[in-house]
């Protein structure tokens, strides 16, 4: 199920996203029509995302839980940002539709969560 997030709440809603899901493991997938879906960082640990109303874009920031570098996503154009959940209700993923692909930020399971 996704729950649509309405643009003015976009600030808001992504830090209160950020605080439920701080240290949970990742996957980043950029899907783009031309070149399909490629596969980013992966298991890496959710930092923050951050939306800047002032230049309208949206930040991901993710930490390696080995080596300890942030990984950042920089991602602009952005006409649609969803929170998909599970049945019951659980945080899956983030998605955030652009102009031409969209960004899907997945989350572990919860019950994997170190």
């Amino acid at each position: 199920m996704a729950r649509i997030l309405e643009r003015e709440n976009w600030t808001q809603a992504l830090s209160a996203f950020s605080r439920r899901n701080a240290g949970r493991g990742t996957w980043i997938e950029v899907e783009d029509p031309l070149i399909g879906a490629l596969e980013g960082a992966c298991g890496c640990r959710l930092l923050g995302v951050v939306h800047d109303p002032q230049v309208e874009r949206v930040f991901i920031r993710l930490e390696d839980p080995e080596t300890r570098p942030t990984v950042k996503y920089d991602l602009g154009g952005i006409q649609q940002i969803d929170v998909l959940t599970d049945e019951a209700g659980g945080e899956t993923a983030l998605r955030i539709a652009q102009e031409a692909t969209q960004t899907l930020l997945r989350l572990e399971p919860t019950f994997a969560r170190a």
